[in-house]
């Protein structure tokens, strides 16, 4: 019998984000027969550029106003105004700008005159964006994340979404309802949710109003959901001590309204998440395509500057949000370039007494290979700002990540660390386990204790999306509790099966519990996606074993399969999935799983 190493292929289940965009059907052509014209050329033009497109007088009758290429053959700019929308004769002026300083280079804004012009029923405004756009930015999401956006000109505030009736992506339209005119464009929902996106403190008393965009909830000022982001207030927030609060911040993908989502770190349901644990749960949300160091800067002043006497709290952040708040804590005081520095002011660690990072890229991660290689490769020296934090990723001479940990002597408040391997690739599949704990000791960061869990549902985006129902929440609930009564063991660290003895597989893992507890131990197997069946273990059969744990990252066990029993009879070779469960006096605590691998022999 002989075992092989898991699957590369990616689990079910796993989140993965289209590199091209999809071809819908296409728009009739659109002729210019009746309209006012005027002619252009797309492309990205030069800062401040703007450029007259149409200018005509519409009525009660309605009509439409077209801006064409010079043949015709379709529109860069369509509104059409439906009979009855408008009470009297208006005239309508439209332009387009290149190289809004609010947005990156590729990114047209398209402005409507009169903005204060309501119509009685929704007109359609039908765009075309440029193909620079395109051939960037837009190489990496798929299409139907593109929307179409009204802004008055600072998007991190005010942009809300128009509803999209279609999408021809072949030829670069979009077209939306409107009941208004004013400054519009068009941007995939993530992508604006990474450069647009506030640094703030969401206060969880208040909702906050959100669209669901083809399966991706956004925060949206007109949306028609009202999500509540953590628990308790503000107010409460700075009147408590560390005791009572827990700060959350997301990585590269995240936001707001994700962490409030049922399974996340800030969900709000009573049973979800840290909601027992503590009285207030806020989140900071910042646009993580920015400079790393100066969304940490924000958070900085965010916290000192309503923080009282009584003030405290524990951190929990995810991905690069861990970067943000390593900046905050150890630079942010000493930076000179932060708004408002004063050679006097307090390390944020006065407030912060300990915080836990999962997933986060400490020694960075290899951008080359990620989604985000189309952007950086076609990026402008004007787009700098708008993706400075996926450059702070990139080690290097002068880094962000190399200014982050010079002359760092040891962490400023007790840090803890967990991490995904997805497969036993030493991966999440996004952040290597070495970069979060940096294992090689290239800086001197260094954690109070670590977990690694393996297994398919702690793959990047699963660290937070899963957390609430798989071992992250617990782990992390017992680091900044400061292990509380009869933590449930956690099964982490499930390493590549081995084969062993004739007939048997080595499976390696951790058992970590923060009482140390006598724990039962038993493993499952599941083959070809099927059901999981309890395992025989070589000299003790399908009973369970008796093991120590210890606090993270735990003793290092084996599970000795006894392959050849709970396989006999097979003839075809079985892919595999291997997973370990472990119970204390109180019952189970969260399992361990492992990638798929092949089973040739029986």
């Amino acid at each position: 019998m002989t075992g092989r190493p898991p699957n590369p292929e990616q689990p079910d289940g796993a989140r993965t984000v289209g590199l091209s965009l999809l071809l819908l059907a296409s728009l009739p052509l659109l002729g210019t027969g009746g309209c006012v014209e005027s002619s252009r050329t797309s492309g990205v033009r030069g800062r401040s550029s703007t450029e007259f497109l149409f200018e005509g007088t519409l009525g009660p009758e309605g009509g439409e106003l077209v801006d064409a290429r010079s043949n015709a053959l379709h529109p860069g700019l369509r509104l059409s105004v439906p009979a009855g929308a408008l009470d009297e004769q208006t005239t309508i002026r439209a332009s387009v700008r290149y190289g809004d300083p609010a947005f990156p280079s590729a990114v047209q804004v398209f402005e409507l005159t009169p903005a204060e012009l309501r119509f009685a029923l929704p007109v359609q405004l039908t765009i075309e964006y440029s193909d620079a756009y395109d051939r960037t930015l837009g190489a990496v999401w798929g299409s139907s994340q593109l929307e179409f956006w009204r802004t008055s000109g600072r998007p991190e505030i005010d942009s809300s979404s128009l509803r999209t009736v279609v999408r021809d992506p072949e030829r670069r339209l979009l077209t939306a309802e409107t009941v208004r005119l004013g400054r519009f464009y068009a941007m995939h929902t993530p992508l604006r949710t990474l450069i647009h996106q506030p640094a703030q403190l969401v206060d969880p008393a208040e909702p906050v109003a959100a669209s669901l965009l083809d399966g991706v909830l956004v925060a949206d000022p007109v949306g028609a959901l009202s999500i509540r982001v953590g628990q308790g207030s503000l107010q409460s927030f700075f009147a408590n001590g560390s005791a009572q609060n827990l700060l959350v911040l997301h990585g590269t993908l995240g936001s707001a309204v994700v962490l409030g989502t049922p399974a996340s770190y800030a969900a709000t349901s009573p049973e979800a998440a840290f909601n027992r644990e503590f009285t207030n749960v806020v989140a900071f949300e910042y646009p993580s395509a920015r400079s790393l160091a100066e969304s940490g800067n924000r958070l900085y002043d965010a916290l000192s500057s309503r923080a009282g006497p009584n003030f405290g709290c524990r951190v929990l952040a995810h991905g690069v949000g861990g970067l943000v708040l390593r900046h905050a804590l150890e630079r942010s005081h000493v930076d000179t370039s932060r708004a408002g520095y004063e050679p006097e002011d307090p390390p944020l660690s006065n407030w912060i007494d300990r915080a836990v990072f999962v997933g986060t890229p400490n020694r960075g991660t290899d951008l080359r290979s990620s989604i985000f290689a189309p952007v950086l490769e076609a990026a402008l020296p004007s787009d700098a700002p708008f993706l400075q934090g996926l450059l702070d990723l990139t080690p290097g001479s002068g880094s962000f990540l190399e200014n982050l940990n010079a002359d760092l002597t040891e962490p400023p408040i007790p840090y803890f660390a967990i991490a995904g391997d997805v497969g036993s690739a030493g991966s999440d599949g996004v952040v290597d386990v070495d970069s979060v704990l940096d294992t090689e000791q290239r800086t001197t960061l260094s954690f109070d204790r670590s977990q690694v869990f393996a297994g398919p549902l702690y793959d990047h985006l699963g660290l937070i999306a899963f957390a609430a129902r798989t071992g992250v929440v617990p782990q992390a609930r017992t680091w900044l509790q400061d292990v509380p009564p009869n933590a449930r063991p956690v099964v982490g660290s499930l390493g590549q099966p081995i084969p062993s003895d004739p007939g048997s597989i080595a499976v390696p893992f951790r058992l970590s519990d923060a009482d140390s507890d006598a724990c039962q131990v038993i493993g499952q197997f599941a083959i070809d996606g099927g059901p999981f069946r309890l395992a025989s273990a070589v000299d003790v059969g399908a009973g369970p074993q008796q093991l120590r744990g210890t606090p993270a990252p735990g003793s290092e066990q084996v599970f000795h399969w006894d392959a050849a029993r709970d396989l006999a009879g097979r003839i075809e070779p079985a892919r595999v999935t291997f997973r370990i469960l472990a119970a204390d006096q109180l019952g189970p605590g969260f399992p361990g799983q492992t990638g798929t691998f092949v089973v040739h022999e029986f």
